[in-house]
């Protein structure tokens, strides 16, 4: 599957898009620092292209990382300042590898999710992940198994709770 990340260098049109969302959800404002000089994954600014000029948006292309550089809070939206990483990073490429061997390769489901929140003690939400998971699969599915460990979730979120 090819998709893109759409954003936008109108900050005043990307807080209306964050503002659009359910009332019950946390809004957040990604800030991208993206350096035309570096190579990094593809991105390119749109707008000459769209119907919806005003936007000036601009395309990231899926799979671009992004290093955490702050995360404030302002005014009910989180504001969270990325900077794009090359792609050939070393620490980038030793992060990604540690995580895909954490979480696997395959395909991400809730179950791999849930063995990622797992890992970071957030056992109640790994909890739901794997119940969901069960959920999407047939009955006697070879992938129902690693499932019924809901009893380390379960046991970790109680124990943690002491």
């Amino acid at each position: 599957m090819r998709s893109f990340l759409s954003t936008s260098t109108d900050r005043e049109a990307a807080l209306c898009f964050a503002q659009a969302g359910a009332h019950d959800v946390e809004k957040v404002l990604f800030v991208i620092e993206a350096d035309t000089h570096r190579q990094t994954a593809p991105f390119a600014p749109i707008s000459h292209l769209s119907y919806f000029r005003s936007e000036d948006e601009v395309l990231f292309m899926l799979g671009a990382v992004f290093r955490i550089e702050k995360v404030d809070h302002d005014g009910g939206v989180w504001v969270v300042k990325l900077v794009l990483c090359s792609k050939d990073a070393h620490e980038i490429k030793k992060m990604i590898d540690h995580m895909k061997k954490e979480i696997g390769e395959g395909e991400a489901t809730f179950y791999s999710l849930g063995r990622l929140l797992r890992k970071m003690g957030k056992y109640e939400k790994a909890e739901r992940c794997i119940q969901q998971r069960l959920l999407e699969l047939p009955q006697n599915h070879p992938h129902e198994a690693p499932c019924y460990h809901l009893g380390k979730y379960s046991n970790r979120r109680t124990s943690s709770m002491w």
